[in-house]
């Protein structure tokens, strides 16, 4: 064909392994061989290497062209207090390379924690938690085109609640002491700053609702390193 090759199907070309003018035969099981999977496992178990065992079972044509079809699927990670609001089928909103939003959904949600060593949330730190195991997801991205780079990161934002005209704080403004948690906000008659304890609601990658503690209009400091109540700012 001079215009190239035809997929039977939607998706992205991840790997081409020809040059034009090759030929490539389809990759399927050697007739008359059937896969035995107990012996596999049998074998991985003892030590040995199925590598030939396995690849005895195709033919020895490489794979011309690879094509991860559509739709497309991002593995997320989820702690133990996210996941209690993230059901199968849910929508999610995700955002591509290039800035814009498509509509996703959660296709698989792990029923086993697995080792991240990096997720954390203000429930972990308040609760005292350690434990940084995280439950693996997936979202499936619906309508997924060639602004999404396949290997690279995507921005993910699922909606658990919302609450209207909800009062919010910076994340860079919370302080965490042992299970309580606080703000500073600024005096101005004195230019101190005020210490003061504060109780969390909803929360997401930049804000958190506050139900009591300060009130609409408080001045809040974000860089609290060092600071202390009652030091002049």
């Amino acid at each position: 064909m001079k215009k190239g090759w035809i997929a039977e199907q939607k998706g992205l070309v991840s790997e081409v392994n020809i040059a034009v003018g090759e030929t490539v035969e389809v990759q399927t099981a050697v007739d008359g061989k059937d896969i035995d999977i107990s012996s596999i496992i049998s074998s991985i178990s003892s030590g040995l290497d199925v590598s030939k065992m396995i690849s005895s079972f195709f033919g020895s044509e490489k794979v011309g062209i690879k094509v991860l079809n559509y739709p497309l699927v991002a593995d997320i990670s989820l702690s133990k207090y996210d996941v209690l609001d993230v059901s199968l089928n849910q929508e999610v909103s995700v955002k591509s390379a290039n800035n814009e939003i498509h509509e996703g959904r959660v296709s698989y949600v792990g029923a086993v924690a697995t080792s991240s060593g990096s997720s954390i949330d203000i429930n972990s730190i308040m609760s005292g938690g350690s434990n940084s195991n995280t439950i693996p997801a997936q979202v499936t991205i619906e309508d997924g085109d060639k602004s999404f780079i396949v290997g690279t990161d995507v921005d993910i934002s699922i909606i658990t609640d919302t609450q209207e005209n909800a009062l919010v704080v910076p994340v860079e403004a919370i302080i965490i002491d042992g299970s309580d948690v606080y703000v500073y906000a600024y005096d101005q008659e004195k230019s101190e700053a005020v210490k003061k304890k504060v109780t969390l609601g909803i929360s997401n990658d930049t804000y958190y609702q506050v139900l009591s503690g300060v009130s609409e209009g408080d001045i809040l400091i974000k860089n609290t390193s060092g600071l202390e109540d009652g030091a002049k700012v």
